[in-house]
């Protein structure tokens, strides 16, 4: 999914979409609850859109993502913001943030068993007391196996998405992309999928308190309603 392929098609088609509009739910969300957020840091951080979103509203921003491809195009688009190739479940810095994003379902990326607890623990120690972690995550509650859903980008490009269930809470996830009903592109994925429970226990366990879960934020509507929103906070 990171490879050069699919960063080629990624904004063309319409993947930067969801970045933006969660930025800017997230950017009223805040405002409305008077939180001050003066850093950002958005985990697997892809072209760049939400940093530069952020950007534009004042914040110090910094992007991370695992991608040389994805990490070289946000560079070419945005320089003056600062993006970082590295693993995120390690990545550490020499200062901390207000406000941590991971969205894009990418949580689901993280396929190895205890990834999920070291991602937090490691976002837990990257945030300033009582800092702000944003996430959205597919959920096992919300998924119907092998049942091909579409979610429309323009007059003429679909995206087909397919999920199959490997067993032990993994699944293949296959993606095609269709431009006046020819399949320019197609990817399997294998990503792995956590129920709600496990999410909040995990969540509990690292240190964070919940304060808004939700398919949405604000006004904010998803393609395809199988992921769940959270904002999550450090405990007082």
């Amino acid at each position: 999914m990171y490879s050069r392929d699919f960063v080629s098609i990624y904004e063309q088609y319409g993947w930067n979409d969801f970045a933006l509009k969660i930025g800017k739910s997230l950017y009223s969300y805040f405002m409305q609850s008077k939180v001050t957020i003066q850093s950002h840091l958005d985990l697997c951080s892809g072209t760049g859109v939400l940093c530069h979103f952020f950007s534009t509203k004042g914040l110090f921003t910094k992007g991370v993502d695992l991608s040389t491809s994805m990490i070289d195009l946000a560079k070419s688009k945005y320089e003056g913001i600062d993006f970082v190739y590295h693993d995120v479940l390690d990545f550490q810095d020499d200062k901390h943030y207000d406000l941590i994003t991971c969205t894009c379902d990418s949580l689901n990326h993280l396929i190895h068993k205890g990834d999920l607890k070291k991602l937090f623990k490691n976002v837990f120690s990257l945030l300033n007391e009582e800092g702000y972690f944003v996430f959205d995550v597919v959920v096992k509650e919300a998924i119907q196996f092998d049942v091909p859903f579409f979610s429309v980008r323009s007059d003429q490009a679909m995206v087909k998405y397919l999920i199959h269930d490997l067993g032990d809470s993994m699944i293949d996830l296959t993606i095609q992309v269709f431009l006046n009903d020819v399949m320019i592109f197609e990817n399997h994925l294998k990503e792995r999928i956590y129920s709600l429970d496990e999410l909040k226990e995990t969540l509990e366990e690292s240190g964070f308190q919940i304060e808004l879960l939700d398919y949405k934020i604000g006004e904010e509507e998803q393609r395809v309603k199988n992921k769940m929103n959270f904002i999550v906070r450090k405990k007082r």
